[in-house]
């Protein structure tokens, strides 16, 4: 069982020289290139699952950027598909035989350990640490047997399951595991800064022609992220008085209530579309109601966008001390101030 001698705060003890994604998407694949460059070894293996048609020379390019010396993708597109690869070990023992034929023995895995539910808990814990993004999960709009799966395989994969360790991003979520009793050790290793190193691309948003000056929240759009209650919030002030720009996936469909007030992107914004959102946005808002994690904070922060954050144990702990980001509250003000 973990314990609190057996977690420690040094990213270096997470010892593996093969880095694995089993979903390479969105936020997940930024960490996986912004934990591959804060933490450099050398002769680092990258091995990535994805699950489109993406330009795989332009995959490898980009994670031999970051940090890798060798890159291997596993493609499996198609619903079929993709979910037999979540149910069987196929990507599993895949990164298994890359890690094997390298003559490696260790690997990170910075995503979805539900691929490597069939692999004994003795050779997981011999070769394989897990970062755990939401040790524990957030309130959610999906489906009720959706959120049950999840909160299930949270516990099971997190908590019960053997690994040589589990890496967390913050001493609150090291807590959590604690908490949880963790049968595996815990690492802290800081969350990576997502920046704009991250994000190659001009591309405009259709959907926002040529506009500037806006609010923005990005991501995907869920309860926890805090999006309907801010808008409700504000109803009668900031959403009245700014264009607020909502861009993500839409999980929480109450926030729809709000279309013919806000601009709502509802879909998943492409990497070459981040920079110009963020950098025409006049503030960056993440009104969560609960966080693990955030990498969106320093994105804002990169692109020089002000960035606002809610006062939730999660930001105070991180951004505190940060006068780039500031409090929610201090937005209307802020607001005022440029127009005065």
């Amino acid at each position: 069982m973990a314990t609190e001698g057996a977690a420690t705060a040094a990213a270096d003890q997470v010892d593996a020289d093969v880095i694995t994604c089993a979903w390479y998407h969105a936020g997940i694949r930024d960490f996986h290139l912004a934990w591959m460059r804060a933490n450099p070894r050398p002769g680092m293996i990258s091995i990535v699952r994805i699950t489109d048609d993406r330009p795989v020379d332009k995959l490898v390019e980009e994670n031999k950027r970051f940090g890798a010396e060798k890159v291997y993708v596993f493609r499996s597109q198609g619903k079929v598909l993709r979910n037999l690869v979540k149910l069987l070990p196929i990507f599993s023992l895949y990164a298994f035989w890359i890690t094997w034929r390298e003559g490696r023995t260790r690997q990170f895995l910075t995503h979805d350990g539900f691929c490597f539910w069939m692999i004994p808990s003795f050779i997981l814990r011999r070769r394989c640490y897990l970062f755990a993004h939401d040790p524990k999960p957030h309130e959610s709009a999906e489906q009720a047997m959706a959120a049950t799966i999840r909160k299930r395989y949270f516990r099971w994969v997190y908590f019960r399951k053997h690994w040589r360790a589990i890496v967390v991003g913050s001493e609150s979520n090291r807590a959590k595991m604690l908490e949880g009793n963790a049968v595996s050790d815990t690492i802290v290793s800081p969350f990576p800064k997502f920046d704009a190193d991250l994000f190659e691309g001009g591309a405009g948003i259709p959907e926002l022609g040529g506009e500037t000056g806006y609010i923005l929240f990005f991501g995907r759009v869920d309860i926890y992220k805090g999006v309907y209650d801010w808008l409700v919030a504000n109803a009668d002030g900031l959403v009245k008085s700014h264009r607020v720009v909502i861009a993500g996936e839409m999980i929480d469909k109450r926030v729809l209530e709000f279309a013919d007030r806000v601009t709502i992107i509802g879909r998943f914004i492409k990497t070459e579309e981040v920079p110009g959102l963020f950098e025409n946005a006049r503030a960056l808002i993440c009104p969560y109601i609960s966080s693990t994690h955030s990498g969106i904070v320093d994105m804002g922060v990169s692109f020089g966008t002000p960035v606002y954050v809610s006062r939730i144990p999660y930001f105070e702990e991180m951004y505190a001390d940060r006068p780039e980001v500031r409090y929610l509250d201090a937005l209307a003000p802020d607001l005022a101030a440029d127009t005065a």
